[in-house]
């Protein structure tokens, strides 16, 4: 078992002005868009949208906020215009220095679930991940992350600001659920810290539910974490309570069918309007994933945009990169779940990636692809990049070490 190593007072002088480094690096790479003009969504969402002009901030006031065309699904961003809009009298400048604090906190909240993590997979007998400090890998993790160009959309481009807030309330909830796993771990029952962090992490996850829709894959991510990083046999599990409780298991089940049912259908009638359709979409998201796997690892600025014009996929094999593309996604899919034990940060990483585009590179009519639909998944590929590349640097050096 790989044994966490204590942080030396110098140490954490490093790592904490390698904290102030980067925050201030993130100030300096969006303080100059303070003043870009709004852009497509934004007039519609919420600069044209009269229940945002809030003066007297009353419940009914907040109240009528969930009446505007996003409803309840996005209540807490609409919170945060109307309020930058009175605080500001509208100005350009309150509406993106706001996006970019939400981008930092989220910079800060990734910090605190990567340290976690490690610190918990670190008592992995069977992790062969190379052994690093956990506040360092965050350091890595969070600053690569945070600084990389593709999030410039969501940053500068007003309306995404419900992409972030919605991410960041995910991520904090995942952390703070996997920091009460561990203390109940390591205190052997319930504390008071650990029911703290479990209550922190249900307010986090009504705040991502009120913040965008896809924050529906925040209990699925908490499934995995319970299972690569605290219950290994969660799956058997699962699979011996159905086997025992067969009519309870069969009720929940057709539960859900009948509320798909009664919800995809309807979803569905958008095709009508789309220039593809059902089957066209999903073949087509095989190669957007791989396209935003590869703006992640080069974000190229000529590559990035507000809108991308997207060949679409007919057929597996039309064009042929489809197949192509399917088998990658598909060999790291296996990979994760074949790993999962000798690699937790890394297959997770992968995981995480995968299940945060379920909804918006599904079946789901949306346009087919935005930049912004890679910020939170982004998380997890970067994680799975940054451990999977200083492993391979670290047993290449000792390779090659007399």
């Amino acid at each position: 078992m790989q044994q966490g190593t204590s942080v030396r007072p110098r140490d954490r002088k490093v790592e904490l002005s390698a904290l102030l480094i980067l925050c201030l690096m993130l100030f300096a790479a969006y303080c100059n868009t303070f003043q870009s003009p709004p852009a497509l969504d934004d007039f519609h969402s919420f600069i044209d949208e009269p229940s945002v002009r809030v003066t007297t901030w009353s419940v009914e006031d907040l109240k009528r906020l969930s009446a505007t065309v996003f409803g309840w699904g996005r209540w807490i961003p609409m919170i945060s215009f109307s309020w930058d809009i009175w605080l500001g009298n509208g100005s350009l400048f309150q509406l993106h220095l706001t996006n970019l604090l939400i981008h930092l906190s989220a910079f800060l909240s990734v910090l605190f679930l990567v340290v976690v993590l490690a610190r918990r997979a670190e008592e992995n007998p069977d992790n062969s991940e190379s052994p690093l400090n956990p506040s360092t890998l965050a350091l890595w993790v969070a600053g690569l992350w945070a600084l990389n160009p593709v999030h410039t959309s969501t940053i500068t481009y007003l309306v995404q600001r419900m992409a972030a807030m919605m991410s960041l309330f995910f991520i904090l909830s995942v952390a703070f659920y996997a920091s009460g796993r561990s203390l109940v771990l390591k205190r052997g029952s319930y504390t008071s810290k650990s029911i703290l962090c479990f209550a922190l992490s249900f307010l986090c996850m009504l705040l991502a539910f009120l913040s965008k829709e896809n924050s529906i894959m925040l209990p699925p991510t908490l499934a995995c974490v319970e299972l690569w990083f605290f219950r290994p046999h969660l799956i058997a599990e699962m699979w011996a309570f159905i086997r025992r409780r067969r009519i309870l298991s069969l009720v929940g089940l057709m539960i859900v069918l009948v509320i798909l049912y009664y919800k995809v259908p309807p979803l569905l009638t958008a095709y009508t309007y789309r220039h593809f359709t059902l089957s066209e979409r999903l073949l087509t998201e095989l190669r957007v994933v791989v396209w935003y796997i590869s703006v992640v690892l080069w974000p190229d600025p000529g590559r990035l945009s507000l809108e991308h014009d997207f060949p679409i996929s007919t057929s597996l094999i039309h064009p042929p990169s489809t197949l192509a593309c399917l088998a990658l996604l598909l060999a790291m899919i296996f990979w994760a779940l074949r790993e999962r034990r000798r690699f937790p940060l890394a297959s997770f990483g992968i995981v995480w990636f995968f299940l945060n585009l379920a909804v918006e590179s599904s079946f789901v009519p949306l346009e087919l692809v935005f930049e912004h639909r890679v910020y939170l998944p982004s998380v997890g590929l970067v994680l799975s990049v940054v451990v999977l590349l200083r492993a391979a640097l670290r047993r290449a050096f000792l390779q090659t070490s007399p």
